[in-house]
């Protein structure tokens, strides 16, 4: 999550922020911007992940 929150430009405490606590007994709610930037990051990083990696070998080949 911190990978996610550094690539959206989110700073990673903002989640304790909007949680809930003994110590946090009235959070501040999370902005729209926040949470668009976090999705985008994250539809970024799932698009990374579903794209076919060439191996090593392919690429000299190519």
């Amino acid at each position: 999550m911190t990978e996610v929150c550094r690539r959206a430009g989110v700073h990673p405490t903002t989640f304790s922020r909007w949680k809930q606590s003994a110590k946090n007994p009235d959070p501040i709610g999370a902005t729209l911007a926040s949470l668009s930037k976090i999705e985008a990051a994250v539809r970024t990083a799932e698009k990374q992940m579903r794209k076919p990696r060439r191996s090593p070998a392919a690429k000299v080949a190519a």
